[in-house]
C-alpha cells in the first residue's frame, strides 16, 4: 500500500476527509518510472505498466515512438537513411500500377526498394495498355508506375534513383515524373483502390492529393538527386513512361527524410481492472513544446476485446460471427481462418464504448465519460509534432474504484423536449438498485452544457426529503439527502430543477457519491427506463423548435450608457443567447451608427451554444470616446450554412 500527495487526490477527482480501512481503490499508473510512488491517507493498491509493455494480442500498439521507462515521444529521422527498404517496418507498404488495378506486395529481390543496388527493375517499350496523364490531361502508354506508401507523415528532403551502375550511360529514365502525396485523403484513395480499378481510370483520379515535384520528358542524365525543401509528406509516386529507345532502369529508389515524425501514436494494451469498477478521470504529465501537440481519450468496455469477427460461409454473401464448430468468433480463431473466410471486423458497440472526445495535453487531466462500471479500459495517445521538436508524454494515471455505491443506478429526465433558451421545470428520475447491505449513497450530482437556474425539489417515493444544494452553478448542481440503501433499493428518487437549454440533444449527466465512503469515486449513472410511467429512456432534452435561428435574443444594459470615466455606468453589458449551433463558431459584434458605418469593434472570437457576455466601453479602434447619439449593436454568427444577424439599440449619452 502506498501513499498519494494532495495535489495528485485532486487530479483524480478524490476528496479525503480521513482514513478508512475496507477500501476498494486502485491506482494505474501507464509509464512514469522516475515518478515518485503515490501518496494517499488511505490504503489502495498501485499497480505500474510500462510503456513498453504493448501487446498486439492485447490490441496495444505503438507508430513511430520512442519508448523510454520515463516517457514517450516521436522518433526522429536519420537524414542519411533510405526510408524505401524499410517501408513495412515503418508500416508502409510498396504498390505497383498493374493493368488497371493496384498492386501490393514487399519489396523483393531485384525491385527498386529492395536495398540491393546491385539488382533493378528493368522498364521497356510500350505496352499496349494506357493510362491518364493528368499532367498533360491526355491518354498515354505507360511502362511502370510506382507508389511508395510511407506509413506515416515524415520530413522528407531528397529523392534519388539511378540505374545499376555499369548501365548508366545507356539505361536512364528518359521520361518521368515524381510527385508527394501532402493530404491524407490520398492514403484513404489507396486503400479503396486495392479492390477497384486504377484511380486514374474514374472520375476522381488519386493523383489530385499529389503535388508534382518534378517532370522530365527528355532526361539524359543517369542519376536523378532531386534536393527539396523539406516538407510533410505520406508517399511519393514515381511514374516511368515508355522510352522508346530501349529499356531502362532503376537499380534502387531512395527517399531520405529528417526531423521528428508528425504524426505518432500510442495505444495501451486493454486493461483488465479484474472486476467492473468505476472509472475516475485521467491525468497525465510530460513536456509539451510550441506548435505541437499530444491528444488523449480513452474508451471503457465490459470484454477484453472491442471488435466483433466475421466468417464467409461462402452461401451467396451470409456471413456469421461463429467458426466451424458453432463457437464465437474471437481474435486467435479469427486469424487461423483462411484468407477466404475472413469476412473483416466490425466495432463491438454493444460491449464498448466510443472513444472519448481528444482532450488536449495542456489540459492534464480529463473526466472519463461512462453510464456505469465496466471491467475492461484502453487509452491512446496522438503526437502531433513539427520536424524541428516534438512533445514527450511522461505518465498517464488514474483511479478506479471496485465499491460502487449501488448495484445500478438507472435514470431518466422529462420533458424531453423543451424551448429553446427558455427557463423549464425539469424532473429528474432515478431508479437505484442495491445489491448488498455495503452499498448506499447521499449525494447526487447532475452536469449538463444547458444553464442550470436552481434546485426546487427532492422526493423519494413521491414523498418529499430534505435536502441541502452542496453545489450550483450554470453547469450543473450538487444536492445532499439522507443516505439511501439496500432498504430503499428499487424506490424512485426525484429532484426537480430549472434549467435553460440551448442545444438540441442535451445531456443531463450524473453521478451518485456515498459521504460516508470519502474515499471511493462517484458512480456514474446509466440512462434508462427508470419510471414505466414516464414519458421515455433517456437523459437527453432535445428542442422544441428546430428551425429557430442560432441567436436566440441580444440585450444590453444600462439603458443609459455614460462611459464618461465617472464609475457609473460607464461600461456597457451585453448579452446573447446562441442555439443548436454544431461546435465552436466565430462571431463578432460591432457597434454602427444609424447612417450603417461600422463606428466600434466590440468583440471578435468564438463562441457555442449557450448564454454568452461581453462588455463594451463605448470606445472606438483607436481608444477614443465615440460622440453621443443611438447606436445599434449588431451580432454576427457564421455558420456552415450562412452568416446571422441581430440588432439592438442603444443610446450613448454623457
Amino acid at each position: 500500500m502506498r501513499h498519494i500527495s494532495t495535489p495528485l487526490i485532486l487530479a483524480y477527482g478524490l476528496i479525503i476527509l480521513g482514513t478508512q480501512t475496507t477500501l476498494a481503490l486502485t491506482i494505474y499508473r501507464i509509464g512514469g518510472a522516475d515518478q515518485p510512488p503515490p501518496e494517499l491517507d488511505a490504503r489502495f493498491d498501485f499497480i505500474q505498466i510500462p510503456w513498453a509493455e504493448i501487446s498486439a494480442d492485447r490490441h496495444g500498439q505503438t507508430q513511430f515512438l520512442e519508448i523510454k521507462p520515463d516517457h514517450v515521444a516521436p522518433q526522429q529521422l536519420d537524414p542519411t537513411v533510405n526510408l524505401t527498404p524499410i517501408l513495412e517496418n515503418l508500416g508502409g507498404e510498396l504498390a505497383r500500377l498493374g493493368g488497371n488495378n493496384w498492386e501490393f506486395y514487399r519489396p523483393r529481390a531485384g525491385e527498386l526498394a529492395d536495398g540491393d543496388p546491385t539488382t533493378a527493375h528493368i522498364g521497356g517499350l510500350y505496352g499496349w495498355w494506357r493510362v491518364f496523364d493528368h499532367i498533360d490531361h491526355r491518354w498515354v502508354r505507360w511502362t511502370s508506375t510506382f507508389l511508395f506508401d510511407l506509413g506515416g507523415t515524415f520530413s522528407v528532403h531528397r529523392i534519388r534513383f539511378a540505374p545499376r551502375s555499369q548501365f548508366r550511360f545507356d539505361r536512364p529514365v528518359r521520361n518521368f515524373l515524381v510527385a508527394l502525396g501532402v493530404e491524407e485523403p490520398a492514403a484513404v484513395e489507396l486503400e479503396h483502390a486495392r479492390l477497384g480499378p486504377c484511380p486514374w481510370c474514374t472520375n476522381k483520379p488519386l493523383v489530385r492529393d499529389f503535388d508534382i515535384i518534378h517532370r522530365n520528358p527528355g532526361n539524359n542524365q543517369a542519376v536523378i538527386d532531386l534536393q527539396i525543401t523539406p516538407r510533410e509528406v505520406n508517399s511519393v509516386l514515381l511514374q516511368a513512361f515508355a522510352n522508346p529507345q530501349g529499356v531502362w532502369e532503376i537499380a534502387e529508389f531512395e527517399i531520405y527524410g529528417s526531423g521528428f515524425v508528425a504524426r505518432s501514436a500510442y495505444s495501451s494494451n486493454i486493461i483488465d481492472l479484474g472486476a467492473p469498477a468505476i472509472l475516475g478521470p485521467l491525468s497525465w504529465g510530460g513536456r509539451q513544446v510550441p506548435d505541437t501537440s499530444i491528444d488523449l481519450r480513452v474508451r471503457r468496455g465490459d470484454d477484453d476485446d472491442p471488435n466483433t469477427y466475421w466468417r464467409a460461409t461462402f452461401r451467396g454473401a451470409e456471413t456469421t460471427r461463429f467458426d466451424n464448430s458453432g463457437q464465437p468468433l474471437d481474435r486467435a480463431a479469427y486469424q487461423t481462418l483462411a484468407s477466404g473466410e475472413r469476412a473483416g471486423t466490425t466495432y463491438d458497440a454493444e460491449n464498448w464504448s466510443f472513444w472519448s472526445a481528444p482532450t488536449p495535453f495542456a489540459a492534464r487531466q480529463a473526466a472519463v465519460p461512462g453510464d456505469r462500471p465496466r471491467r475492461f479500459v484502453q487509452i491512446q495517445a496522438d503526437f502531433r509534432s513539427i520536424p524541428q521538436a516534438a512533445s514527450q508524454l511522461g505518465y498517464i494515471q488514474f483511479a478506479v474504484s471496485h465499491a460502487p455505491a449501488v448495484g445500478r443506478a438507472v435514470a431518466e429526465i422529462a420533458p424531453v423536449v423543451a424551448p429553446a433558451g427558455v427557463p423549464t421545470r425539469f424532473t429528474y428520475i432515478l431508479k437505484p438498485t442495491f445489491t448488498n447491505v455495503e452499498q448506499g449513497f447521499d449525494r447526487l450530482t447532475v452536469e449538463s452544457p444547458g444553464l442550470i437556474m436552481g434546485v426546487e425539489a427532492v422526493r423519494l417515493s413521491g414523498q418529499d426529503l430534505d435536502f441541502a444544494v452542496v453545489h450550483l452553478d450554470s453547469s450543473g448542481f450538487a444536492v445532499k439527502f439522507p443516505r439511501l440503501d439496500v432498504n430503499r433499493t428499487d424506490e424512485l428518487l426525484e429532484v426537480d430543477f430549472s434549467a435553460r437549454i440551448f442545444r438540441f440533444g442535451t445531456v443531463f449527466s450524473s453521478r451518485l457519491a456515498d459521504s460516508t465512503r470519502p474515499h471511493e469515486l462517484a458512480q456514474p449513472v446509466e440512462a434508462g427506463d427508470a419510471d414505466p410511467l414516464g414519458q421515455g429512456r433517456s437523459l437527453q432534452v432535445d428542442l422544441t423548435d428546430l428551425d429557430q435561428p442560432p441567436i436566440a435574443d441580444l440585450a444590453a444594459t444600462p439603458q443609459a450608457f455614460t462611459p464618461n470615466g465617472d464609475g457609473i455606468n460607464d461600461l456597457l453589458q451585453i448579452t446573447y443567447n446562441l442555439v443548436n449551433l454544431a461546435g465552436v463558431v466565430p462571431v463578432a459584434l460591432d457597434a454602427y451608427d444609424l447612417s450603417g458605418r461600422r463606428r466600434a469593434p466590440v468583440y471578435q472570437g468564438t463562441a457555442t451554444s449557450g448564454a454568452a457576455s461581453t462588455q463594451w466601453n463605448g470606445r472606438d479602434v483607436q481608444g477614443n470616446r465615440l460622440p453621443p447619439g443611438l447606436y445599434l449593436l449588431q451580432l454576427e454568427v457564421h455558420t456552415d450554412q450562412r452568416t446571422h444577424r441581430r440588432q439592438h439599440l442603444i443610446s450613448l449619452v454623457y
